[in-house]
């Protein structure tokens, strides 16, 4: 359970990171097409595939995905990002290991019917946004429109474990 957790509080450290240099750009930026759909798409499907997950580990089959249509400012596009990162911190930290094998049975949004386990959705949802957050990254590099720093686990971690021992090497 420990591991899980550490991975959703990377996973929402690294979208802050995001968040604080996407914050720094025109919201009109954001709008811009690009190979993946427009770039306001992008960056919500984050957060939206994390609504759309959590609402079918509850019971729910959701019809709908939000949009970069759903937001009309960059504040509450964020805002609303935030409280996803911390609604699923929240809810993995209040998950039972033996509640990680459940079958979550859900439909998807083109009507057919799986069925998950709980830990197998979970785990796509640390893994899949730093798909995106590449993708976002890349695109706004290619650009020149902003520089993002690396938000990597090993960085992650050094921010919060006393990584750092010593500003020189020991000698042997």
């Amino acid at each position: 359970m420990d591991t899980l957790i550490d991975l959703f509080e990377w996973n929402a450290w690294a979208n802050a990171k995001h968040r604080d240099v996407l914050s720094e750009i025109d919201f009109e930026i954001l709008q811009q097409d690009t190979p993946y759909g427009r770039l306001i798409d992008r960056i919500v499907h984050i957060f939206a595939s994390f609504k759309m997950w959590h609402q079918r580990m509850e019971g729910e089959s959701p019809d709908s995905v939000l949009t970069g249509d759903d937001f009309s400012s960059w504040k509450d596009l964020s805002h609303t990002w935030e409280a996803y990162d911390q609604l699923l911190i929240k809810y993995v930290q209040n998950l039972s290991p033996a509640q990680l094998d459940e079958e979550i049975t859900y439909q998807s949004l083109n009507s057919k019917w799986y069925r998950r386990k709980r830990r197998h959705i979970l785990i796509h949802l640390t893994a899949h946004p730093n798909y995106h957050r590449g993708q976002i990254t890349a695109l706004l590099k290619e650009r020149a429109v902003a520089q993002f720093p690396s938000v990597d686990p090993v960085f992650y971690h050094l921010t919060t474990d006393d990584a750092l021992i010593s500003d020189t090497p020991f000698n042997e």
